[in-house]
Protein backbone atom coordinates (compact mmCIF):
# COMPACT_ATOMS: atom_id res chain seq x y z
CA UNK A 1 0.00 0.00 0.00
CA UNK A 2 1.32 2.97 -1.03
CA UNK A 3 -0.25 6.40 0.23
CA UNK A 4 -1.23 8.60 -2.63
CA UNK A 5 1.49 11.37 -3.73
CA UNK A 6 4.19 9.66 -1.38
CA UNK A 7 7.45 9.68 -2.40
CA UNK A 8 9.08 6.44 -3.25
CA UNK A 9 10.21 4.29 0.19
CA UNK A 10 13.62 4.96 1.44
CA UNK A 11 16.14 2.15 1.01
CA UNK A 12 18.82 2.47 2.50
CA UNK A 13 22.22 1.44 1.06
CA UNK A 14 23.40 -0.08 4.54
CA UNK A 15 21.28 -0.90 6.74
CA UNK A 16 23.19 0.32 9.90
CA UNK A 17 23.99 3.89 7.96
CA UNK A 18 21.53 6.62 7.12
CA UNK A 19 21.98 8.30 3.74
CA UNK A 20 24.45 11.21 3.51
CA UNK A 21 22.38 13.47 1.35
CA UNK A 22 19.85 12.86 4.58
CA UNK A 23 22.13 13.63 6.85
CA UNK A 24 23.30 16.47 5.28
CA UNK A 25 19.99 17.74 5.19
CA UNK A 26 19.16 16.50 8.93
CA UNK A 27 22.10 18.76 10.08
CA UNK A 28 21.06 21.71 8.55
CA UNK A 29 17.62 21.56 9.80
CA UNK A 30 18.66 20.63 12.85
CA UNK A 31 20.52 23.43 13.20
CA UNK A 32 17.99 25.74 12.59
CA UNK A 33 15.66 24.73 14.84
CA UNK A 34 17.87 24.36 17.96
CA UNK A 35 19.17 27.91 17.01
CA UNK A 36 14.70 28.81 17.15
CA UNK A 37 14.26 27.38 19.91
CA UNK A 38 17.28 29.40 21.93
CA UNK A 39 15.25 32.16 20.00
CA UNK A 40 12.23 31.22 21.74
CA UNK A 41 13.95 31.03 25.13
CA UNK A 42 15.55 34.91 24.61
CA UNK A 43 12.12 36.50 23.18
CA UNK A 44 9.97 34.65 25.96
CA UNK A 45 12.01 36.15 28.80
CA UNK A 46 12.79 39.54 27.15
CA UNK A 47 8.89 39.84 26.75
CA UNK A 48 8.00 38.97 30.47
CA UNK A 49 10.82 41.14 31.71
CA UNK A 50 9.89 44.27 29.25
CA UNK A 51 6.07 43.73 30.78
CA UNK A 52 7.67 43.95 34.53
CA UNK A 53 9.75 46.26 33.65
CA UNK A 54 7.34 49.06 31.47
CA UNK A 55 4.91 48.46 33.94
CA UNK A 56 2.51 47.22 31.37
CA UNK A 57 1.48 44.38 33.43
CA UNK A 58 -0.07 46.59 35.95
CA UNK A 59 -1.78 48.92 33.97
CA UNK A 60 -3.56 45.55 32.24
CA UNK A 61 -4.58 44.11 35.95
CA UNK A 62 -6.36 47.16 36.20
CA UNK A 63 -7.78 47.16 32.81
CA UNK A 64 -9.48 43.70 33.60
CA UNK A 65 -10.42 44.20 37.35
CA UNK A 66 -13.12 42.12 38.22
CA UNK A 67 -13.20 38.58 39.69
CA UNK A 68 -10.55 36.60 40.11
CA UNK A 69 -11.49 34.01 37.52
CA UNK A 70 -12.19 36.79 35.22
CA UNK A 71 -8.70 38.72 35.89
CA UNK A 72 -6.92 35.75 35.22
CA UNK A 73 -8.65 34.96 31.85
CA UNK A 74 -8.31 38.36 30.67
CA UNK A 75 -4.77 38.58 31.66
CA UNK A 76 -3.69 35.76 30.14
CA UNK A 77 -5.60 36.05 27.14
CA UNK A 78 -3.77 39.62 26.86
CA UNK A 79 -0.08 38.55 27.73
CA UNK A 80 -0.37 35.48 25.81
CA UNK A 81 -2.14 36.63 22.87
CA UNK A 82 0.22 39.60 22.39
CA UNK A 83 3.02 36.98 22.89
CA UNK A 84 1.50 34.32 20.23
CA UNK A 85 1.27 37.50 17.67
CA UNK A 86 5.09 38.34 18.57
CA UNK A 87 5.90 35.07 17.64
CA UNK A 88 3.44 34.33 14.82
CA UNK A 89 6.46 35.16 11.87
CA UNK A 90 8.80 32.76 13.52
CA UNK A 91 6.37 30.58 14.40
CA UNK A 92 5.30 30.50 10.74
CA UNK A 93 8.58 29.81 9.63
CA UNK A 94 9.37 26.64 11.69
CA UNK A 95 6.16 24.99 11.95
CA UNK A 96 5.33 26.01 7.89
CA UNK A 97 8.31 27.55 5.41
CA UNK A 98 11.00 25.19 7.47
CA UNK A 99 9.37 21.86 6.87
CA UNK A 100 8.49 22.51 3.39
CA UNK A 101 12.38 23.56 2.33
CA UNK A 102 13.39 20.10 3.48
CA UNK A 103 10.45 18.17 2.40
CA UNK A 104 8.61 17.40 5.54
CA UNK A 105 5.83 19.05 5.10
CA UNK A 106 3.29 18.46 2.13
CA UNK A 107 0.00 19.82 3.55
CA UNK A 108 -1.73 22.91 1.82
CA UNK A 109 -1.23 26.51 3.83
CA UNK A 110 -5.06 26.11 4.40
CA UNK A 111 -4.66 22.70 5.58
CA UNK A 112 -2.04 24.01 7.92
CA UNK A 113 -3.67 26.83 8.93
CA UNK A 114 -6.44 25.13 10.29
CA UNK A 115 -3.91 22.81 12.32
CA UNK A 116 -2.79 25.95 14.05
CA UNK A 117 -5.98 27.02 14.88
CA UNK A 118 -7.18 23.63 16.18
CA UNK A 119 -4.48 23.70 17.97
CA UNK A 120 -4.05 26.94 19.39
CA UNK A 121 -8.05 26.71 20.68
CA UNK A 122 -7.60 22.91 22.14
CA UNK A 123 -3.82 23.86 23.63
CA UNK A 124 -5.64 27.37 24.68
CA UNK A 125 -8.54 26.01 26.77
CA UNK A 126 -6.11 23.24 28.52
CA UNK A 127 -3.46 26.08 29.17
CA UNK A 128 -6.61 28.27 30.37
CA UNK A 129 -7.74 25.53 32.52
CA UNK A 130 -3.86 25.04 34.39
CA UNK A 131 -3.53 28.80 34.92
CA UNK A 132 -7.29 29.36 36.38
CA UNK A 133 -6.30 26.59 38.89
CA UNK A 134 -2.50 27.69 39.58
CA UNK A 135 -4.24 31.23 40.78
CA UNK A 136 -6.93 29.44 42.52
CA UNK A 137 -4.75 27.91 44.66
CA UNK A 138 -2.53 31.06 45.02
CA UNK A 139 -5.55 32.46 46.23
CA UNK A 140 -7.16 29.89 48.44
CA UNK A 141 -4.03 27.79 50.21
CA UNK A 142 -1.32 30.25 49.53
CA UNK A 143 1.30 28.92 52.12
CA UNK A 144 0.98 25.44 50.50
CA UNK A 145 -0.37 25.92 46.64
CA UNK A 146 2.88 24.44 45.57
CA UNK A 147 1.42 20.94 47.24
CA UNK A 148 -2.30 21.26 45.51
CA UNK A 149 -1.49 22.44 42.37
CA UNK A 150 1.21 19.12 41.82
CA UNK A 151 -1.14 17.00 42.86
CA UNK A 152 -4.01 18.85 40.28
CA UNK A 153 -1.48 18.75 38.02
CA UNK A 154 -1.22 15.08 38.57
CA UNK A 155 -5.49 14.48 38.01
CA UNK A 156 -5.01 16.58 34.90
CA UNK A 157 -2.41 14.48 33.44
CA UNK A 158 -3.93 11.11 34.00
CA UNK A 159 -7.65 12.68 32.86
CA UNK A 160 -5.71 14.16 29.36
CA UNK A 161 -3.81 10.87 28.80
CA UNK A 162 -6.94 8.76 29.05
CA UNK A 163 -8.98 11.01 26.61
CA UNK A 164 -5.95 11.90 24.37
CA UNK A 165 -6.69 9.24 22.09
CA UNK A 166 -10.51 9.26 21.63
CA UNK A 167 -10.95 13.11 21.73
CA UNK A 168 -7.68 14.79 20.61
CA UNK A 169 -6.34 12.71 17.81
CA UNK A 170 -9.21 12.20 15.66
CA UNK A 171 -8.71 16.43 15.72
CA UNK A 172 -6.09 16.27 13.75
CA UNK A 173 -5.64 13.02 11.93
CA UNK A 174 -8.56 10.16 10.62
CA UNK A 175 -8.34 6.66 12.65
CA UNK A 176 -9.05 3.88 10.79
CA UNK A 177 -9.15 0.35 11.36
CA UNK A 178 -5.75 -1.61 10.55
CA UNK A 179 -7.26 -3.94 6.93
CA UNK A 180 -4.11 -5.77 6.96
CA UNK A 181 -5.37 -8.98 9.08
CA UNK A 182 -1.87 -10.44 9.10
CA UNK A 183 -0.11 -7.48 10.90
CA UNK A 184 -3.52 -7.23 12.82
CA UNK A 185 -2.68 -10.38 14.17
CA UNK A 186 1.22 -10.11 14.87
CA UNK A 187 0.71 -6.82 16.99
CA UNK A 188 -2.20 -8.15 18.87
CA UNK A 189 -0.52 -11.63 19.23
CA UNK A 190 2.55 -9.26 20.20
CA UNK A 191 0.96 -7.41 22.72
CA UNK A 192 -0.74 -10.58 24.04
CA UNK A 193 2.76 -11.61 24.85
CA UNK A 194 3.44 -8.37 26.67
CA UNK A 195 0.37 -9.04 28.81
CA UNK A 196 -0.87 -5.78 27.66
CA UNK A 197 -4.73 -5.40 26.66
CA UNK A 198 -4.71 -3.28 23.41
CA UNK A 199 -8.49 -1.91 21.87
CA UNK A 200 -7.81 -2.33 18.25
CA UNK A 201 -4.64 -1.53 15.87
CA UNK A 202 -5.77 2.29 13.92
CA UNK A 203 -3.79 3.50 10.90
CA UNK A 204 -3.92 7.11 11.13
CA UNK A 205 -3.12 9.17 7.72
CA UNK A 206 -0.11 11.46 8.49
CA UNK A 207 0.74 11.35 4.75
CA UNK A 208 -2.08 13.87 4.54
CA UNK A 209 0.01 16.24 6.27
CA UNK A 210 3.82 15.43 5.75
CA UNK A 211 6.05 12.60 5.39
CA UNK A 212 7.42 11.69 8.65
CA UNK A 213 6.72 8.41 9.92
CA UNK A 214 5.44 7.13 13.53
CA UNK A 215 3.85 4.76 15.28
CA UNK A 216 2.55 4.97 19.36
CA UNK A 217 0.37 3.12 22.06
CA UNK A 218 -1.64 5.27 23.12
CA UNK A 219 -4.38 5.88 26.02
CA UNK A 220 -4.72 4.14 29.65
CA UNK A 221 -7.00 1.49 30.74
CA UNK A 222 -9.56 0.68 28.44
CA UNK A 223 -8.85 3.27 25.76
CA UNK A 224 -5.39 2.28 24.74
CA UNK A 225 -4.99 1.44 21.36
CA UNK A 226 -1.95 0.71 18.82
CA UNK A 227 -1.62 3.94 16.03
CA UNK A 228 0.60 3.37 13.44
CA UNK A 229 0.85 5.92 10.51
CA UNK A 230 0.41 5.47 6.76
CA UNK A 231 3.63 6.55 5.92
CA UNK A 232 5.42 3.78 8.22
CA UNK A 233 2.99 1.15 6.77
CA UNK A 234 4.32 2.46 3.38
CA UNK A 235 8.22 2.06 4.02
CA UNK A 236 8.86 -0.60 6.78
CA UNK A 237 8.68 -4.48 6.56
CA UNK A 238 6.24 -6.01 8.97
CA UNK A 239 8.75 -7.41 10.66
CA UNK A 240 10.32 -3.77 11.24
CA UNK A 241 6.99 -2.60 12.65
CA UNK A 242 6.72 -5.37 14.75
CA UNK A 243 10.25 -4.01 16.23
CA UNK A 244 8.82 -0.73 16.77
CA UNK A 245 5.38 -2.11 18.25
CA UNK A 246 7.52 -3.79 20.99
CA UNK A 247 9.41 -0.73 21.78
CA UNK A 248 6.16 0.77 22.67
CA UNK A 249 4.70 -1.77 24.58
CA UNK A 250 7.68 -1.94 26.66
CA UNK A 251 7.05 1.28 28.03
CA UNK A 252 3.32 -0.43 29.40
CA UNK A 253 5.53 -4.00 30.21
CA UNK A 254 7.96 -1.53 32.31
CA UNK A 255 5.01 0.15 34.11
CA UNK A 256 7.24 3.64 32.05
CA UNK A 257 3.58 5.46 31.30
CA UNK A 258 2.56 5.34 35.12
CA UNK A 259 6.54 5.68 36.79
CA UNK A 260 6.56 8.86 34.23
CA UNK A 261 3.33 10.17 35.66
CA UNK A 262 4.90 9.97 39.07
CA UNK A 263 8.24 11.74 38.26
CA UNK A 264 6.98 14.27 36.47
CA UNK A 265 4.18 14.86 39.34
CA UNK A 266 7.77 14.77 41.66
CA UNK A 267 9.27 17.02 38.90
CA UNK A 268 6.68 19.56 39.11
CA UNK A 269 6.20 19.35 42.84
CA UNK A 270 9.65 20.36 42.92
CA UNK A 271 9.36 23.26 40.59
CA UNK A 272 6.57 24.88 42.53
CA UNK A 273 8.11 24.07 45.74
CA UNK A 274 11.03 25.76 44.21
CA UNK A 275 9.22 28.46 42.68
CA UNK A 276 7.09 29.30 45.85
CA UNK A 277 10.26 30.37 47.48
CA UNK A 278 11.42 32.85 44.75
CA UNK A 279 8.06 34.13 44.29
CA UNK A 280 7.29 34.95 47.92
CA UNK A 281 9.98 37.02 47.78
CA UNK A 282 10.16 38.84 44.63
CA UNK A 283 6.45 39.80 44.86
CA UNK A 284 7.22 41.20 47.90
CA UNK A 285 9.96 43.12 46.99
CA UNK A 286 8.35 44.17 43.67
CA UNK A 287 5.40 45.50 45.41
CA UNK A 288 2.24 43.08 44.19
CA UNK A 289 -0.99 41.91 46.48
CA UNK A 290 0.44 38.52 46.76
CA UNK A 291 0.87 35.68 44.58
CA UNK A 292 -2.97 35.41 43.47
CA UNK A 293 -2.23 39.73 42.32
CA UNK A 294 -2.71 39.10 38.20
CA UNK A 295 0.11 41.96 37.72
CA UNK A 296 2.79 39.31 38.79
CA UNK A 297 1.83 36.72 35.99
CA UNK A 298 4.54 37.66 33.64
CA UNK A 299 7.15 37.32 36.73
CA UNK A 300 5.48 33.93 37.66
CA UNK A 301 5.74 32.44 33.82
CA UNK A 302 9.94 34.13 34.49
CA UNK A 303 10.54 31.98 36.99
CA UNK A 304 8.85 28.72 35.98
CA UNK A 305 10.57 28.57 32.74
CA UNK A 306 13.95 29.74 34.61
CA UNK A 307 13.22 26.00 36.76
CA UNK A 308 12.21 24.18 33.67
CA UNK A 309 15.54 25.45 31.71
CA UNK A 310 17.68 23.91 35.06
CA UNK A 311 15.53 20.74 34.82
CA UNK A 312 15.77 20.03 31.52
CA UNK A 313 19.13 18.37 30.64
CA UNK A 314 17.94 15.70 33.98
CA UNK A 315 14.64 15.04 32.16
CA UNK A 316 15.80 14.56 29.14
CA UNK A 317 18.41 12.40 30.17
CA UNK A 318 15.84 10.03 32.21
CA UNK A 319 13.93 10.13 29.04
CA UNK A 320 16.75 8.86 27.34
CA UNK A 321 17.11 5.85 29.67
CA UNK A 322 13.49 4.38 29.70
CA UNK A 323 13.82 5.18 25.46
CA UNK A 324 17.23 2.74 25.82
CA UNK A 325 15.28 0.03 28.12
CA UNK A 326 12.25 -0.19 25.67
CA UNK A 327 14.78 -0.37 23.02
CA UNK A 328 16.46 -3.31 24.66
CA UNK A 329 12.81 -5.00 25.31
CA UNK A 330 12.17 -4.59 21.57
CA UNK A 331 15.60 -6.60 20.98
CA UNK A 332 15.26 -9.65 23.40
CA UNK A 333 11.12 -10.03 22.73
CA UNK A 334 11.47 -9.89 19.09
CA UNK A 335 15.03 -11.11 18.63
CA UNK A 336 15.38 -9.03 15.02
CA UNK A 337 18.23 -6.83 15.26
CA UNK A 338 18.67 -7.05 12.17
CA UNK A 339 15.45 -5.51 11.42
CA UNK A 340 15.42 -3.09 14.20
CA UNK A 341 18.82 -1.89 12.94
CA UNK A 342 17.16 -0.92 9.24
CA UNK A 343 13.90 0.75 11.33
CA UNK A 344 15.89 3.17 13.12
CA UNK A 345 17.90 3.90 9.66
CA UNK A 346 14.47 4.26 7.84
CA UNK A 347 13.46 6.61 10.40
CA UNK A 348 16.58 8.61 10.32
CA UNK A 349 16.26 9.08 6.85
CA UNK A 350 12.41 9.27 7.11
CA UNK A 351 11.70 11.97 9.62
CA UNK A 352 15.46 13.79 8.98
CA UNK A 353 17.11 13.11 12.39
CA UNK A 354 20.44 13.99 13.23
CA UNK A 355 22.02 10.34 13.82
CA UNK A 356 25.28 11.51 15.40
CA UNK A 357 24.65 15.16 17.49
CA UNK A 358 27.31 16.92 19.61
CA UNK A 359 27.41 16.20 22.90
CA UNK A 360 25.68 19.63 23.92
CA UNK A 361 22.79 18.72 21.61
CA UNK A 362 22.21 15.65 22.92
CA UNK A 363 21.35 16.19 26.76
CA UNK A 364 19.49 19.62 25.96
CA UNK A 365 16.83 18.27 22.98
CA UNK A 366 17.52 14.71 22.70
CA UNK A 367 14.46 12.83 24.51
CA UNK A 368 15.03 9.81 22.85
CA UNK A 369 18.13 7.76 22.13
CA UNK A 370 20.19 9.04 18.48
CA UNK A 371 20.29 6.90 16.01
CA UNK A 372 24.13 5.48 16.46
CA UNK A 373 23.52 4.93 20.28
CA UNK A 374 20.23 2.69 19.10
CA UNK A 375 22.19 1.00 16.51
CA UNK A 376 25.29 0.51 18.68
CA UNK A 377 22.88 -1.55 21.14
CA UNK A 378 21.74 -3.76 18.47
CA UNK A 379 24.92 -4.23 17.19
CA UNK A 380 25.83 -5.77 20.62
CA UNK A 381 22.76 -7.49 20.77
CA UNK A 382 23.74 -9.08 17.75
CA UNK A 383 27.16 -10.06 19.52
CA UNK A 384 25.62 -11.37 22.82
CA UNK A 385 26.28 -8.74 24.55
Amino acid sequence: MVAAGAPPPIIPSRLDTPDPERQRKARELSKRTRLLSLVDIVTNAAFMGALLASGLNEEIAELVESSLLVEVAATALIIFGAYTLLQAPLSFYRGYLLPKRYGLLTQSIKGWLGDVAKAALVGGLLALVLVEGLYLTFDWVPGWWWLIAAGGYLVFTVVLGTLAPLLLVPLFFKPKPLEDEVLVRRLEALAAEAGVRIKGVYVIDMSSKGTQSNAVLMGLGATRRILLGDTLLDNCTQEEIEVVIAHELAHHVHRDIPKGIAISTASTLATFAVAALILDWAMDALGYDGLSDVAGMPLVVLVLSAIGLVLRPIENAYSRLIESRADRYALESTKMASQFISMMTKLADQNLTEADPSYLAKIWFYTHPPHRDRVAMAERFQLGG
